[in-house]
């Protein structure tokens, strides 16, 4: 693989549905130039980032009740169809990835990163107790992305 890898953090700038943000903007500022590092709202964004991207790594909330749990899955991976990401998505995250490997966009890595999360805040920032998952996250994905 020669192209760029690209990180993606889906949320929102409400409560823990932040977190794929924040695990990109310090992924971002640790790496800098290593790799492009972009935020979404929707998965359906992804599609107009794939162009030449060699690897894609997504992080997003997943409402799974077992807060700071993190679970890293390679596409094609059935599991996350049946996971509660986190957000108003208004097209899923599976969706759109299988759009994209039928549209031939979809690079020949891809990771998908889910941070568990209790139940979203309403407002603020990510919840306090959920600081040392983001830590953690940043640690594994800049470990991957050295590796890829």
């Amino acid at each position: 693989m020669n192209g760029p890898s690209l990180l993606v953090g889906i949320g929102s700038p409400h409560g823990d549905d932040r977190l794929g943000w924040e695990i990109a903007a310090q992924v971002g500022r640790r790496a800098a130039g290593a790799f492009i590092v972009r935020c979404a709202r929707t998965p359906v964004e992804l599609l107009d980032w794939l162009e030449g991207i060699d690897s894609l790594d997504v992080c997003d909330a997943v409402c799974n009740g077992n807060a700071g749990s993190v679970d890293c899955w390679q596409w094609p991976a059935p599991q996350i169809a049946r996971l509660p990401f986190r957000g108003s998505h208004n097209v899923g995250l599976p969706e759109v990835l299988a759009l994209a490997e039928q549209l031939g966009a979809l690079p020949p890595m891809v990771r998908i990163w889910g941070v568990g999360i209790k139940s979203p805040a309403a407002f603020g920032a990510v919840s306090p107790e959920l600081t040392f998952a983001v830590r953690a996250v940043v640690d594994r994905i800049c470990g991957a992305l050295a590796h890829a």
